[in-house]
């Protein structure tokens, strides 16, 4: 399909190329008709018969032909890629000096020959020698470019699964394996609990192998997983009001990347000092149509405030996944203090 297209754009430029080529010299003969008697230089013309002018436009076309497409593709395939960008622009002047020789040659063949073509004409002809060189050059600086954006596109998507894989890789066995002691636990108290916990965590981990592989996920999802999240965490302890977790706004059809905002969540519960505390952590989603505002604070330990200060790998990985995916369209602010850690992002969702 994409080499469909570049020939149908090469195609379409020759076509126009070719078609302004002829209205320029269509244009100089009705000029040179116009001025033949007081026009010196138009006496040259030796015959301005129809036949003449027939035979004149078919040299133009074999002129063109010979000339310009065939310069157009040694700048695309050769004096762009082997010369211009290797900066041998010596060997690119004797090569165009050359062919300014041969015009010359050319001109003053016809002239010995009493053939004797307008020397505008070769004007013209050198005119779009011109354009078809810089022409070659500009096309091959877009199709190079084509192709150095698409590995780029390539490599940031491989690197953003990169990422995410060392987030997720970084997040389970810290969360699986406090979730999972703590589930032990409460099997002897509470089975019907403990069964119910089991469940989210089993939708928490279904969610991690298959969501994640999705570059966007509806943000209903998204929520689902922090919601399950913050109850597993709860479990280790019986203080019911230790996080404050509010949502406003609507939610349907809005899409997010996955595991965008957990790792400030799982860095908070990693971090809060008292989880007897009322409102230890609280978060926060507002949602408009076309933008997501998430905070997320956390009271912490003194000791804990020099871990914190380096946010750790996840919020690393996070802040430059934000760059890749939402570049130009988030803001992401974090607030370190002795006592308490706070994070404020908003992401903007329309397409400009």
């Amino acid at each position: 399909m994409k080499k469909l297209v570049a020939v149908i754009v090469h195609f379409g430029f020759w076509i126009c190329l070719l078609f302004t080529y002829y209205i320029a010299i269509d244009f100089w003969i009705w000029v040179q008709y116009g001025t033949l008697e007081s026009d010196p230089i138009s006496n040259l013309v030796t015959n301005t018969s129809p036949d003449f002018i027939k035979d004149y436009k078919l040299h133009v076309l074999i002129g063109f032909l010979v000339l310009c497409v065939p310069l157009f593709y040694l700048s695309y395939f050769i004096f762009k890629p082997k010369l211009i960008d290797k900066k041998r622009f010596l060997i690119l002047f004797i090569f165009f000096a050359t062919i300014i020789g041969v015009i010359a040659i050319a001109y003053l063949y016809n002239y010995h020959g009493n053939r004797i073509y307008p020397p505008v004409g070769l004007v013209i002809l050198f005119t779009f020698l011109i354009i078809s060189l810089l022409a070659g050059i500009v096309f091959r600086y877009l199709a190079d470019y084509t192709v150095l954006k698409r590995q780029k596109d390539l490599l940031e998507k491989h690197k953003l699964n990169t990422e995410l894989t060392l987030l997720k890789s970084q997040i389970n066995p810290h969360f699986l394996f406090n979730t999972l002691n703590n589930i032990d636990v409460l099997i002897s108290k509470d089975s019907e609990k403990a069964s119910i916990y089991i469940k989210q965590l089993s939708d928490i981990l279904r969610f991690m192998l298959y969501e994640t592989k999705n570059e966007l996920i509806p943000l209903n999802l998204e929520l689902e997983y922090i919601e399950k999240y913050i109850e597993l965490q709860k479990i280790r302890t019986s203080n019911d009001s230790f996080v404050n977790f509010k949502i406003h706004g609507e939610t349907d059809e809005l899409f997010i990347a996955p595991m965008i905002f957990i790792p400030f969540i799982e860095n908070a519960f990693k971090h809060t000092s008292n989880k007897k505390s009322i409102d230890a952590i609280k978060i926060r989603f507002d949602f408009l149509s076309d933008s997501i505002s998430f905070n997320c604070e956390n009271f912490k330990n003194k000791s804990d405030s020099l871990i914190q200060k380096r946010s750790g790998l996840g919020i690393n990985l996070i802040e430059q996944r934000l760059n890749l995916l939402y570049k130009g369209k988030h803001t992401l602010k974090i607030e370190n203090s002795e006592e308490k850690y706070s994070v404020a992002l908003t992401i903007r969702l329309d397409e400009d």
